[in-house]
């Protein structure tokens, strides 16, 4: 949402504290730069008054090193924060605070270099968070979305063995029948029988990420977690659980995601004590744009009794989607087919439905070049097809057939 200067100020002053100054400091979400001389490693976001100052700090070590101050004014026509380096004059920005959730705000920005002709130089998104008055110059760590990192293993490594809460987990290099370097593993716990994995060809090093953790605390003794990456063109992570459920281990596949193996373990974002699995819905890839274009909303998934569970209806998770849309928004309004769908699937989620598709009605692009399939059949299946390039028309049925809507 973006508001003239002055409003957001006082709404920020009466949301956070009463005092007149109020300093926000920025975590990097995401960012471009086209000179990797200048990375920007945290920003801060001080507001006096009507005043805005932005300062970037650069990166620690970094060849070019620099601290920037930006002030800010309104511009009315646009309804942006606009700006000119003191310190750089030939350099100006445009920018945006954004409300998130309680506590929180997005800050966006683009920054340009008009010796170059107005050509843009970065672009960046920040989550910002209210900065104690006694630690204005350090930036806060983000919420996180992932736990400590998992273990790693490559055939490097040779066979080793590990011994972690209880289980006696045997990794070794092998070849699969086609001659391709693939991982096999073996799990020991007392009393129950030996459980033997193997993964599948995919990176030339064979490695896996895993670790024995509390992944079904309600069904499970043990849990170990087991994740490859596939290889392959725009993929992939392979994820297995092995659940210790009585005297044996139940083999729960969680599929296969977008990205390299999982690094991190799963946290619980929503405080019932089941860590959570947060992954990209795969559905929205290539649905109504390019790989490259695609915007895919959150999916979350558990783990209970052998069983893989979505879980992302559940309200808990209604701030993971909230922020989901705030980010999609902006895109979709700028008449992005792939985020006018991923900003309406966040908003059905949460029981905005309504307002998301009045936007994307008035927003999406009318002239795509892309051919959207339209199911005719169930939810596991496509049936028969018929391609459209209207949003508006295949959007409702993909969102039920994908469990946004009923």
């Amino acid at each position: 949402m973006k508001r003239p200067v002055l409003a957001l100020a006082a709404m920020l002053s009466a949301s956070v504290c009463q005092a007149e100054n109020l300093r926000l400091t920025c975590i990097i979400e995401d960012a471009a730069s086209f000179d990797a001389r200048d990375p920007i490693a945290s920003i801060a976001v001080a507001v006096e008054g009507d005043r805005w100052t932005i300062v970037h700090k650069a990166q620690s070590g970094a060849t070019f090193d620099r601290s920037q101050q930006y002030y800010i004014r309104a511009d009315a026509r646009a309804l942006v924060w606009r700006g000119m380096s003191l310190k750089r004059p030939h350099q100006s920005m445009t920018g945006e605070v954004r409300p998130l959730r309680p506590g929180a705000w997005t800050y966006e920005e683009r920054l340009f270099d008009e010796r170059q002709g107005g050509r843009q130089t970065y672009w960046m998104r920040a989550l910002c968070t209210p900065a104690p008055a006694e630690a204005n110059n350090s930036a806060p760590r983000a919420a996180p979305r992932e736990g400590a990192a998992l273990r790693q293993w490559s055939n490097d490594l040779g066979k080793k063995t590990y011994d972690i809460d209880g289980v006696t987990i045997a990794i070794e290099p092998i070849k699969d029948k086609d001659g391709e370097p693939v991982a096999r593993i073996e799990l020991r716990t007392a009393g129950v029988k030996p459980l033997t994995l193997e993964t599948e060809s995919g990176a030339s090093d064979a490695g896996v990420s895993f670790d024995v953790l509390s992944l079904d605390p309600k069904h499970s003794r043990k849990d170990f977690l087991l994740s490859w990456f596939t290889g392959g063109a725009h993929c992939c992570a392979q994820i297995k659980v092995a659940s210790l459920i009585g005297e044996e281990w139940k083999i729960v596949d969680l599929g296969m995601w977008d990205g390299g193996k999982l690094e991190n373990r799963p946290i619980d974002l929503n405080g019932d004590g089941v860590p959570d699995f947060v992954f990209r819905d795969n559905n929205f890839l290539y649905a109504f744009g390019s790989y490259a274009e695609s915007v895919a909303p959150s999916l979350v998934l558990n783990v209970e009794n052998g069983v893989k569970i979505n879980r992302s209806d559940n309200p808990g998770f209604a701030s993971l989607f909230r922020e989901e849309m705030v980010e999609n928004e902006p895109e979709c309004r700028k008449g992005s087919n792939p985020a006018c769908a991923a900003f309406v699937a966040a908003a059905a989620r949460v029981g905005e439905f309504e307002r998301a598709w009045r936007i994307m009605l008035a927003h999406h692009n009318r002239k795509p070049d892309w051919d959207i399939t339209i199911c005719g059949g169930p939810s596991d299946g496509c049936g028969r097809e018929k391609t459209t390039r209207s949003l508006p028309e295949a959007l409702p049925g993909f969102l039920r057939r994908t469990g946004y809507m009923k």
